[in-house]
């Protein structure tokens, strides 16, 4: 997080942050899938790789106040999910090993 003061204390305007996290979900650690495994009912390629399921959550804040008792915060954030099908495939209960 980078917080950036860009005016008075009790400005409309008096603080700005930037914010930025990522995530690792699953990590399945598969070096070649097999055709019988969970993964390819996910949309994973026979004798490829598996990669990791990661959210990348970006995003920023503008606060400030209207004197000193009043203050107010704005947020936006972005949420990007890398490979969401194996966080569906962990929900279903299914057995992830791979023999």
């Amino acid at each position: 997080m980078l917080k950036l003061p860009v005016g008075e204390q009790g400005s409309a305007v008096d603080t700005f942050e930037l914010r930025a996290g990522q995530y690792i979900l699953t990590n399945p650690n598969i070096a070649i899938l097999q055709a019988n495994s969970p993964f390819a009912s996910a949309g994973f390629a026979s004798a490829g790789t598996c990669a990791a399921a990661k959210l990348y959550h970006p995003g920023i804040a503008a606060a400030g106040g209207i004197g000193k008792p009043w203050r107010q915060r704005l947020t936006a954030d972005l949420q990007v999910y890398r490979n969401p099908n194996q966080i569906q495939l962990a929900s279903t209960g299914r057995d992830f090993r791979c023999s």
